[in-house]
């Protein structure tokens, strides 16, 4: 196994077995493989590859909450988005998380009940935070390895770092004006019937 094969093994070991560090780890595992045998990356078929390996592995899977948004958001990323062509970069990610938001609705109504409008504001102001704690954490443990100083710096700007982003959200959150709800309950139906028409749609617009 190449080093970095390995190091990405060690790393998702470290973050635990749920099923969107599972569906990661196998995508960018795929993809790696790809490369190894110089062969064209194609991020639809190593989702596919990996949404069926895990149902093959483990069913029950299927059923839980977090898988189901896990996929969903990276179809739309990988399947829909691209459908658009948005070539201002600021407004490409501002797009791109409203497409997602807009899309994750129906499957937070049926089993939360309710959709807190403010999702689609945190999400394009901290995902970027915690893209650079995550990219930081895994930097932190190769550092570690070779000088524990170094990486116990890390850990500490890392900390302090996630400290800010739960104070910056905590205080957001308590000012209720900007916290409105959405609150609505859809049966399984309605719920099905959402993506069973956008399946149509995004095949009709495929042909």
């Amino acid at each position: 196994m190449p080093p970095y094969n390995a190091l990405l093994t060690f790393y998702f070991l470290i973050l635990g077995s749920s099923s969107s560090i599972i569906r990661a780890y196998l995508m960018i595992m795929f993809n790696l493989l790809s490369k190894i045998l110089n062969e064209e990356i194609e991020p639809k078929k190593n989702f596919l590859l990996s949404f069926i390996i895990i149902v093959i592995i483990n069913p029950i899977l299927f059923f839980s909450i977090s898988f189901q948004l896990s996929f969903l958001a990276v179809a739309i990323i990988i399947i829909i988005y691209p459908l658009f062509r948005i070539k201002n970069k600021l407004l490409s990610y501002i797009f791109l998380n409203f497409l997602v938001y807009i899309f994750m609705i129906p499957i937070q109504l049926y089993y939360f009940k309710q959709v807190p409008l403010i999702g689609l504001f945190l999400n394009i102001l901290f995902l970027p935070l915690l893209s650079l704690v995550i990219g930081l954490s895994f930097l932190s443990i190769i550092v570690s390895v070779f000088n524990l100083t170094i990486g116990s710096l890390f850990c500490y700007f890392i900390e302090l770092l996630l400290f800010k982003i739960i104070y910056m959200l905590d205080y957001i959150l308590k000012i209720k004006l900007f916290n409105p709800v959405i609150s609505l309950k859809i049966n399984l139906f309605s719920y099905l019937l959402f993506y069973f028409l956008l399946f149509f749609v995004i095949v009709y617009i495929y042909n």
